[in-house]
Formats: structure tokens, sequence, C-alpha cells
């Protein structure tokens, strides 16, 4: 039993293999790489709790193989090869893969996901792929809430958001809303070919099944509802303020971005209109392009952190709506519909002007985030200090607003805490598997040298 296999392709699958694959998980098949062969085609899968990818592709064969050898291995041997096709036999209980022979694994704990009578499935459009790639940067691995940990596809489209920022695909699904995992091996191949979605339920918890080109990736989707995200979605009505930038001038504000230096907490970078020009501000730095605009923007100017803003150029986005009322920025003429919030800052009420022209203030921006579970919610930015002589008078509810501040603030300083406690653990647990995967290598050594003998 034997395949003829194509070097280059082979090793370029397994780029993307590989990012299924955990390394210092003390789970074997974890590790390991799956090889099947029939009717003239060769799969290679790998599998990471609840997920497989699976890559499909031809080649010539003569009988048929199914076994399970660690990835790192095969890997090395069809590194060492050097003609163009490879050949791989199993010989002896062991697979050959061009001279070298490796050590089969236990193929009957491989995961096994497979499709019931009650799926369901919708055609997904050419370059899906793409969108997963740019959806992949706003999802958070570290956001509380598991359901933002993985890609929205429903009746409307493609959706991802970690609270502060989301993006849209606006595709005609037909399409029960179901979570999906964030796709990197799918990202990794950079198939550009349509797709098809399958979804299924056994046991009373969702499946999936994604078919892109020759890549095939299922698992278990991820429990919860997602957020009502159309409910942050500002009015049209309500955006008063825009501007319209060229692709050559989007380009040009995309470098001046990347260029900017980290300034924290926020990266607050100012947009404004000066002598008719879109005007870019990071305290001394300064950026210029000409822009069509609408609206009233003589007095107007809004801050946003510069991530986000560099965000927008970055999926090609030349249009920008905002509004005086502080409500979620939206940008498009890119891909895909990007909504995020822009920087708040308290401004001086009247009565502060009008009473106490010379005294300076201490005024603190603030990110707020997107709440999408009962509406949209603003989060205030600290109390402003005000120098005075006297201590002015606070009612009960500012005090309240103080303590909830203050009692948020200790709950973030807890959750760091906890988070630096797991970090710890973690790196000692991948050091004490570390250590253990060196000790099971070096035990392999010598027991392939005995044979050797």
């Amino acid at each position: 039993m034997k395949v003829t296999i194509n070097k280059s392709e082979i090793a370029s699958a397994l780029i993307a293999l590989g990012k299924n694959i955990c390394r210092t998980s003390p789970v074997i098949l974890h590790k390991s790489l799956r090889i099947s062969t029939i009717d003239g085609e060769i799969k290679l899968a790998t599998c990471k709790g609840n997920e497989e990818v699976t890559f499909t592709t031809c080649a010539e064969t003569v009988g048929t193989i199914n076994v399970v050898v660690l990835f790192d291995e095969f890997k090395e041997a069809l590194k060492s090869c050097r003609a163009k096709t490879v050949e791989i036999a199993w010989e002896n209980r062991m697979l050959k893969v061009g001279e070298c022979y490796l050590e089969l694994q236990n193929e009957s704990e491989w995961p096994v996901i497979e499709m019931n009578d009650s799926a369901t499935s919708c055609e997904l459009p050419e370059n899906v792929v793409a969108m997963f790639t740019d959806a992949a940067p706003i999802v958070k691995n570290r956001e509380p809430r598991r359901i933002l940990h993985g890609i929205n596809i429903s009746r409307s489209g493609l959706t991802v958001t970690n609270g502060r920022e989301l993006l849209n695909f606006p595709l005609e699904l037909d399409f029960e809303s179901t979570t999906v995992l964030l796709p990197l091996a799918l990202i990794q191949s950079k198939a550009t070919d349509s797709g098809r979605i399958y979804r299924w339920i056994n046991n009373g918890s969702v499946f999936f099944k994604i078919d892109v080109g020759k890549w095939s990736w299922r698992g278990k989707a991820l429990t919860g509802d997602f957020p009502n995200w159309k409910q942050i979605i500002p009015s049209q009505t309500v955006l008063s303020h825009e501007f319209r930038l060229t692709e050559e001038h989007a380009q040009r504000a995309l470098t001046f971005l990347k260029s900017l230096p980290e300034l924290p907490p926020h990266n607050a970078v100012e947009v404004s209109q000066c002598d008719g020009k879109l005007k870019f501000v990071q305290e001394e730095q300064t950026l210029s392009l000409t822009a069509e605009f609408t609206g009233d923007w003589n007095s107007y100017s809004f801050s946003i952190n510069r991530d986000m803003l560099q965000r927008i150029f970055q999926l090609g986005h030349t249009i920008v709506k905002t509004s005086d009322h502080h409500v979620p920025i939206q940008a498009e003429g890119g891909r895909g519909i990007y909504i995020t919030m822009p920087l708040y800052q308290r401004k001086p009420t009247e009565d502060q002007t009008v009473k106490e022209p010379e005294n300076k203030e201490n005024t603190t921006t603030e990110e707020p985030k997107m709440e999408m579970n009962h509406g949209m919610k603003i989060v205030s930015a600290p109390v402003q200090t005000v120098a005075k002589n006297q201590e002015p008078e606070t009612s009960p509810l500012d005090e309240l607003s103080i303590s909830i501040e203050a009692f948020k603030l200790k709950i973030k300083t807890i959750a760091d805490e906890a988070s630096q406690l797991a970090r710890k653990v973690k790196e000692a647990q991948i050091a004490q598997k570390q250590k253990e995967r060196e000790f099971v290598q070096a035990r392999r050594a010598i027991e392939r040298i005995r044979m050797a003998i």
C-alpha cells in the first residue's frame, strides 16, 4: 500500500494544518496527523479538541492507507526528501516517508464528527476565507464572553465583535445563526474558492462543517446567543457628519497612522477639518488630506483610538460617518461595514465657563464600550476635577456613581491579578510538558538506536 504525493503541495498544506496542532498538549492526537487514501485521493487531517481540519488532493494511490503519525515527525521526514514527488508506504506496521520510518499512533482514539440527516446547509461566496482574515484581528480571546471568541454566520452575513468594534459582511444567507470558532487553519490556507457551510445538532450540541476548495473544517459551535449587534448600528439620520477620501489618500492616512507611536492609555487621534482639509492630529504629529465633507465641520471634531482608525483604512474604507452625539462611528466603502466608538471627552458646562474662567480643568478621555445586551450603553468618563477653593456639594447620585467607578477599578485589578496568576501557571505547565516531551523523544531515540543495533 503506497501513495505518491507532490512534496511542495503537501508542505504548503502542512503550514495551515499546523495551526490546528497543540504541541504542548498532553494528548498525543492533538499533536498528530491522520493520513488516509481512497480512490486516487489523499487526505491529511489534524484535530484539536472539538475541531478537525482536512486537506484533500489528488494523488497516485495503490491500496488504502489509514494511519496516524506525529505531525512534527512527518513534517521533518517530508522536508528531508529532495525529490519533487515523495512516496509514502505502509510497511511492517510503520509508515515510510521517502527513506524515513515513522511510528504509528493509536487511530482508534481519533475524534469522529459525523453529519447526521438533520444537517442544513447554504452556499458561501467566493473569497469567504478573506472575510475570515479581515474579521480575525477583531476577535479577542481574552474577552470574558466566550461567544465573542468566534465568528457569527447568519441570515445577516458574517459578523464579529469584541464589545468595542464590530465588523459585518452583509450576505443573504439562508442559514440559522451559528457562531463558529476562529478558523485559523482556513485563514492560513488562503483559499479563494467559494464554499458551503453545514449545520446539525447531535446530542443537544450544535456542530458545523465548512468546505472551501480542497479544505474542510468541522467542529462544535460556540454555545450561547450572539449579541443583538443590529441595535447598536446608528440611524443614518443621526450620522450628521461625514468625510470621504480617495483610495490613494486613505492609504496615505494608513501609512501615517502606522508611523505614530504608542500613546497610552487610549492612543487618541483627533480628527477635524481645517481650511477645507481633513486633519489627523496626535500631539505634535499632523497629517492633512483633501476630502469631501458633509455636515458642519467648522467647530466639529472627534477623537478615536489609533488602532481602530487604522483598522478602518486597513479594511479599505473611504467613507466615515459620525455625529455630534456620542454614538458609534460607521465606516463603509471597503470590505464590510465597520462600527466602533469614538473616545469620549467631557466638556466644561456653560456654568463652569462663566463662573470659573481662570480655573484649569483636568478632563479625562475614556474609551467606551458598545453594550449589545440591553441597548447601547456608554461608559461615563472619570469625574471631572476642577480646582476650587471650597469643596462642591455632591448629590447622592454622584456619590453612588463614584462608588460604582471605584468598584469597577477594583474588579479590573482583581481580574488583572487573576490573569497574571493564570499566565504563570500556564508557563509552568508548558515548561513541565516540554521536559516530558524531551524525555519521550530521548526514549524513542534510544529505542531506534537499539533497533539499528
